[in-house]
């Protein structure tokens, strides 16, 4: 069909050399103004005032619901508001979490469509052609893929546990230093 491609050609090269750009911005950026980042950002999570292991679970549950491979615009923020607000978390640390997840969202996006599509049986699509379609209608998107997203909103489902232990794993000393410096300082 119109939307597949063969698998040889996983992506073009100006998608390769805009991402490849976009890593080296970002990159130099965090060079330049990484420790004032860093600074304001553990000055914002000190101002919460949770324990550690609150807040490690608070932004690996926002984390977590920052991969889903469907954005719908404010659906993650409401969602993930109301989970963490039923499990007792930090509202505000999990939409930290969620926000973090940012920049992995367009990562975890194709393997969890890739793993959708494996699990469906169908044919691998051009990912290219899901995002133009996408960019000029979400509405003409779902459309056309829906089946996609869902799949990979599937394959996100069996994927999330995990997801939410390793990013527990890697928030949990993080956080623990955060805390620690700061009790130091007093």
């Amino acid at each position: 069909g119109r939307y597949h491609h063969h698998s040889a050609k996983m992506t073009s090269p100006p998608m390769v050399l805009g991402a490849s750009a976009l890593v080296v911005a970002l990159l130099a950026l965090l060079a330049v103004k990484g420790p004032a980042m860093l600074k304001a950002f553990r000055k914002t999570l000190l101002e919460l005032e949770l324990s550690s292991e609150t807040l490690a679970r608070s932004l690996a549950l926002g984390f977590m619901f920052g991969t889903f491979p469907v954005y719908i615009p404010t659906i993650p923020t409401i969602a993930v508001a109301a989970v963490a607000k039923l499990l007792k978390l930090s509202v505000p640390a999990t939409l930290i979490g969620l926000n973090v997840a940012t920049p992995f969202f367009m990562s975890f996006m194709v393997p969890f469509i890739r793993a959708g599509e494996w699990i469906s049986g169908q044919e691998a699509l051009a990912i290219d052609t899901l995002m133009e379609t996408m960019q000029a209608s979400v509405l003409e998107g779902f459309r056309t893929f829906g089946s996609r997203l869902v799949m990979g909103a599937l394959a996100w489902s069996v994927a999330a546990p995990i997801l939410l232990l390793a990013s527990y794993l890697a928030f949990r000393p993080l956080c623990a230093a955060v805390q620690g410096k700061d009790a130091k300082e007093k």
